[in-house]
């Protein structure tokens, strides 16, 4: 678990009071692992002037025009590992960040092994995942990242907050 207070990223355009990144894992020998990020939570969350509320759906997607967009809560999972990562930012317009910079905040993750010992970092696997492979960047990128209106362009197709 980890724990973040007065969270204030590029310039006020991404604020929080607090934010938690929780992974959780359980697990008993000869039996699959139980992974989960219950806990993550967010207090007084506001990204780009939209309040979000403080339990946020797994990997949620929000474009922030001009600069990039940010994936909140977002979670890698492997058979026996999970990450959760509160919020990552990816910058896909340059600017005072250059364009594929990552500010990820609230790193938290859990891996178990088979004799039961988990353990409190997740698999390099994971912490070098690239912050371009996934459908959800790529749609982000492609569809919203230069949008007047972010909240627009997500609604058909993911949750936004």
């Amino acid at each position: 678990m980890l724990d973040i207070g007065g969270l204030n990223i590029l310039g006020g355009l991404i604020t929080a009071d607090a934010v938690r990144s929780q992974a959780n894992v359980t697990k008993s020998p000869g039996v699959a692992p139980v992974l989960s990020s219950a806990g993550t939570t967010f207090t007084n969350l506001v990204v780009a002037g939209i309040p979000i509320a403080a339990n946020v759906p797994p990997n949620t997607g929000i474009a922030l025009p001009g600069v990039g967009y940010v994936v909140l809560n977002r979670q890698f999972q492997t058979s026996n590992s999970i990450e959760v990562r509160a919020l990552d930012v990816v910058i896909t317009v340059a600017g005072v960040l250059p364009v594929n910079a990552v500010i990820r905040v609230g790193v938290a993750g859990a891996q178990a092994t088979d004799d039961g010992i988990t353990f409190d970092s997740p698999p390099q696997a994971l912490l070098n995942a690239p912050a371009d492979d996934k459908p959800l960047e790529e749609y982000l990128y492609d569809t919203c990242a230069k949008a007047e209106n972010s909240a627009e362009c997500l609604g058909a197709d993911l949750e936004l907050l």
